[in-house]
């Protein structure tokens, strides 16, 4: 799968039954390790398509 295939499966898992997702959880569902899941999560944070809670 592609790098954007893999960030857009990310953004998928995102739902408004579940609209926040802890690292590990969001890894674990799209069979990403938690290293690439961060590093995507910050591209897309970057884009501004996704932001991280503060507290988080």
């Amino acid at each position: 799968m592609s790098t954007v295939g893999k960030a857009v499966s990310l953004l998928e898992l995102f739902t408004l039954d579940e609209p926040e997702i802890g690292l590990s959880d969001l890894a674990r569902k799209a069979g990403l390790d938690k290293a690439t899941a961060r590093r995507l999560l910050m591209a897309l944070a970057n884009h501004r398509l996704i932001e991280q809670e503060p507290q988080s």
